[in-house]
């Protein structure tokens, strides 16, 4: 409902900041496409991010836009209370990296990862480098739920994975 309410001005606004979020360079390759009579809404765009990486020398450092993924709920350490996921949560989110002609080595790049959250959620991170293309896909379905306290260290070692540097950076170098 965010954008089905918006006036068009407002609408125009955040999806430059959307853009905008991915890189400042960032510019949108299409239209904000929303599509609301499903549930949960489909919100759809591309942006194109020149020179969205970092070369040194011989190599080519990317940090993937989009923020950390997290578990709900993990706050601290420990936890005493049972947690409460409130809202159903379903997005797939694709970034396609398409390399420089002669950096074709992927040497660090997000592990794949496929977690049966509790409820019936699932996550799942996957990367594949075709024809020097890196495509990453993450999926994410989370259920409203309530789970006991001792299903905590699960979802806090989870919550480290999903959240860690490795899950959004890759690396590339020079053909030699």
């Amino acid at each position: 409902q965010r954008f089905a309410e918006l006036q068009p001005e407002d609408r125009r606004r955040a999806f430059l900041e959307m853009v905008a979020g991915i890189s400042q360079a960032a510019v949108a390759t299409s239209d904000l496409t929303t599509e609301y009579t499903v549930y949960p809404g489909i919100e759809r765009y591309s942006v194109h991010a020149p020179r969205y990486a970092v070369r040194d020398g011989d190599y080519l450092y990317v940090s993937l836009p989009g923020a950390s993924v997290s578990v709900p709920g993990v706050v601290g350490d420990t936890r005493v209370n049972p947690v409460y996921w409130s809202l159903e949560d379903r997005a797939t989110t694709v970034i396609t990296l398409q390399l420089p002609p002669a950096f074709t080595n992927v040497q660090i790049a997000p592990a794949a990862i496929a977690w049966r959250a509790p409820a019936g959620g699932r996550v799942t991170f996957s990367t594949t480098h075709t024809n020097n293309v890196l495509t990453f896909v993450r999926r994410i379905t989370m259920r409203p739920t309530v789970l006991d306290s001792h299903i905590y260290p699960e979802l806090l070692e989870m919550n480290r994975t999903l959240s860690h540097p490795a899950t959004r950076t890759v690396l590339v170098t020079r053909d030699q």
